[in-house]
């Protein structure tokens, strides 16, 4: 497997925050592995502290993408991935919209994922073979950390 990656944390203008990994691949012997040959996570959002930096909000979108290949399709009954020549999986966006709240130790977050399933025609993209992902949702929750 050869593999190139491009890793970028950054802060485009004050609050405005850009990360990016980009991902080229290559697998020489398809029986053993097989891997897209681009793949691709990006995310854009503020990053504001209030209160004297004891709230830090974040509110963003990520899009992740890569080309389509032949993923390994996953058997409950015998409990491992096998190969498969039938599906190809991938060459689609996914964008996911978050809100993220941390006060001290505690972060309360809000996802909308799969936002772009809205305007598409065909709004259920496999991640595996016949293994359909996430639907549009809505995902929230609450993080506590009791230790620094």
């Amino acid at each position: 497997l050869l593999q190139g990656r491009i890793i970028l944390h950054t802060k485009l203008w004050g609050w405005l925050c850009y990360d990016m990994q980009q991902m080229l691949q290559y697998s020489s012997d398809e029986t053993q592995m097989r891997v897209p040959l681009f793949a691709s996570k990006n995310s854009l959002y503020t990053d504001i502290a209030l209160f004297k930096r004891a709230l830090t909000l974040q509110v963003g979108a990520d899009v992740r993408y890569n080309t389509a290949f032949y993923a390994d399709s996953y058997s409950p009954e015998a409990g491992a991935f096998y190969h498969q020549n039938d599906v190809k999986v991938g060459n689609f966006p996914w964008i996911d919209f978050f809100v993220n709240l941390q006060l001290k130790r505690a972060v309360i977050y809000a996802k909308v994922g799969h936002l772009n399933s809205i305007w598409e025609s065909y709004p259920d993209y496999f991640i595996l073979p016949h293994y359909p992902g996430n639907k549009l949702g809505l995902y929230y929750g609450l993080i506590w950390k009791f230790f620094d």
